[in-house]
């Protein structure tokens, strides 16, 4: 993995009309998710949906809610006091619900999302119908992962969440509304209306037939209609852009391969010239303010990716390629410009890369069972320590795990599963 770019405000601009009819909001996305099951789902676009429907037991952000309050934690257990809150059919949250909840995610051997968050779990104890305690099986030094998982209870209706809205109308890839329960929102339906050229949705907006653009623009873009007079709202992001590489592949599997990438990529002018510095370089997959931030930059050196490629016995041919790499990016246009400009930075290094686009189910499944060489992707979230684990560690491979690299290395193994499950001093962990 070669981080890119942690992107602060393009990805997360709100960029709003003034025709926005009454208690109705239409939202244009790029696209809306294919899986809206919490039990299965993974993508970006189908999560945030999913944080309108419910929560977590614990708030994973400070703007998020919360179904609980710690009362009591130790080394080895958690014990949770639930909120009078809820559910959309107006039956109220216990424990009961949450225990069952939780045990039908362990048993169940099709849920792979949270196999490795909730691996730990030894036991979950009811102590009354409002309280709850979670035993862990060795210590876990990064818990709170386990109780930011969506809530939803499973009824003769289907899935249930907290609110405050519901699933009215969904139709892949085309439709999606949902519906509020609480009559007090000043938005009673949001509509998502996907399109995935930022140009149809920009004419959208300009014709007042959606209200709201969200994220997926370039920011070019954002700043023309700032100066058309539309509002853009913008916030730090939390969003991480990588470069993906299958470690089962005979070219990019080897460390020289990624090194010479590495090397021959400007991330500063792309920051600039793409993304006209709304982004910046990241240098960890911690966020900045995390106590175990230390930053680690690949200076742009060309040169030296041409010593490497040559060192490694990957010569010039008559046409200056050493090695030719197909690359896999989703459809839309701003990764396609992404790519192109990734394409002729690596030109001038040797490496020739065939750019490889699709809609992002077909991306995405890609990428999952390794049937591509280098791909480029993102994360979203604010991470912890264990981050490391889920992305590197060998045993998060296959059955839904977060190792799609496929990358597997004993020593790595070794440390991710120390930092996450042995005893160790502030210090400690922090380096």
């Amino acid at each position: 993995m070669i981080l890119f770019t942690r992107t602060v405000a393009f990805l997360t601009f709100l960029l709003f009309a003034v025709t926005a009819q009454a208690n109705t909001l239409k939202i244009g996305v790029d696209a809306i998710g294919e899986n809206f099951d919490f039990r299965y789902t993974l993508d970006a676009n189908s999560y945030r949906v999913l944080k309108l429907m419910t929560t977590g037991l614990l708030e994973s952000v400070k703007e998020d809610s919360s179904a609980a309050e710690i009362i009591e934690k130790t080394p080895t257990s958690y014990t949770l006091k639930l909120k009078d809150i809820y559910f959309t059919d107006k039956t109220p949250l216990t424990s009961t619900d949450i225990k069952n909840m939780y045990e039908d995610l362990m048993r169940n051997k099709k849920v792979t999302v949270y196999k490795s968050t909730l691996e730990n779990i030894k036991s979950i104890k009811i102590i009354d119908t409002k309280t709850i305690k979670f035993n862990f099986k060795k210590l876990d030094n990064f818990p709170t992962a386990k109780f930011t998982i969506p809530i939803f209870k499973n009824t003769e209706n289907g899935m249930v969440g907290l609110g405050p809205y519901i699933m009215e109308e969904f139709k892949f890839p085309y439709t999606l509304k949902l519906k509020a329960i609480d009559k007090s929102l000043h938005y009673q339906t949001i509509e998502f209306i996907p399109n995935s050229l930022p140009v149809v949705r920009i004419i959208k907006l300009l014709k007042g037939e959606v209200d709201v653009l969200h994220s997926g623009l370039q920011a070019l873009q954002v700043n023309l209609l700032k100066e058309k007079g539309y509002d853009i709202y913008s916030s730090k992001g939390s969003n991480y852009a990588y470069l993906g590489f299958n470690h089962k592949d005979e070219t990019v599997g080897k460390k020289a391969i990624r090194q010479a990438i590495a090397y021959g990529i400007d991330v500063d002018s792309i920051i600039h010239y793409l993304y006209l510095d709304y982004a910046k370089k990241a240098g960890s997959l911690l966020p900045t303010e995390h106590n175990g931030y230390k930053a680690k930059f690949i200076k742009y050196n060309k040169q030296k990716a041409i010593n490497i490629l040559e060192e490694h016995g990957y010569a010039a041919d008559k046409n200056g390629v050493r090695v030719r790499i197909d690359f896999s990016v989703t459809n839309n246009n701003q990764s396609l410009r992404f790519a192109q400009i990734l394409q002729d930075q690596l030109k001038e290094v040797g490496i020739e890369l065939n750019l490889l686009t699709s809609d992002w189910g077909r991306f995405y499944n890609d990428i999952k069972a390794g049937n591509v060489q280098m791909y480029a992707l993102a994360w979203v979230g604010i991470f912890d320590g264990d981050i490391y684990k889920e992305l590197f560690n060998s045993a998060s491979m296959g059955d839904g795990g977060l190792n799609r690299s496929f990358y597997s290395n004993p020593e790595m193994d070794n440390l991710s599963n120390k930092v996450v499950n042995e005893k160790l001093t502030k210090q400690e962990l922090i380096n």
